[in-house]
């Protein structure tokens, strides 16, 4: 059985950021859309952890990866950056199927790497069902 995430969409907010980047792009083939407020990011894609997907249906127990490559503008505290991300993934109706407030919370050191790359993994399975539809949204 096939599970479809039909629109995935990625709003990067500018939390943290003094400078002000805008941007928005959308890939066709993913339907990968990102709008970027403040944040810079040179590519957002979909990977199986090694290799880019391009497509946007997933089999029930199959991993995939978010990925945010080259993330600029945040505000360095002792050169480091504290980046924070926000996952919501919705249902066909609108009806909340998992909610992470901060996906990095746990992270107290910072991250002090040029390229930043962030990732969400993402498992479809429980309490994601076959033949839906479903929206994710990531606000970093």
């Amino acid at each position: 059985m096939r599970i479809k995430i039909l629109v995935v969409t990625f709003l990067l907010l500018a939390v943290f950021s003094c400078e002000f980047n805008k941007s928005v792009s959308k890939d066709l083939t993913t339907s990968l859309t990102t709008k970027g407020d403040g944040l810079s990011c040179d590519h957002v894609s979909l990977s199986d952890g090694t290799n880019k997907i391009n497509r946007n249906s997933f089999v029930y127990g199959e991993k995939f990866y978010l990925n945010f490559n080259n993330i600029k503008g945040f505000e360095k505290v002792k050169n480091s950056v504290f980046p924070g991300m926000k996952l919501l993934i919705l249902g066909k109706k609108g009806d909340t199927v998992m909610f992470s407030n901060d996906l990095y919370a746990d992270n107290k050191k910072g991250f002090n790497v040029s390229p930043l790359l962030l990732q969400s993994v993402i498992t479809v399975a429980n309490p994601i069902h076959s033949n839906n539809e479903y929206e994710i949204f990531v606000n970093i």
